[in-house]
């Protein structure tokens, strides 16, 4: 996993091992709306990353 791990939502022990991340990859540009982001999928037969730009809004949602 890379960047600042904003929460980490994952099945429980002995289960299904599903999880996913979202980690902030870039500190918050002064004058930027974006944050940089990597959502982090990990599954039994996936495992998988994609980057996205979020706003606070979407953090508040």
């Amino acid at each position: 996993m890379h960047g600042l791990e904003l929460i980490h939502l994952a099945d429980p022990p002995g289960t299904s091992g599903h999880a996913v991340s979202p980690c902030v990859q870039e500190p918050l540009a002064p004058g930027s709306g974006f944050l940089d982001c990597e959502f982090v999928v990990l599954t039994e037969t996936v495992n998988g990353s994609f980057l996205v730009g979020i706003t606070s809004d979407d953090l508040d949602d």
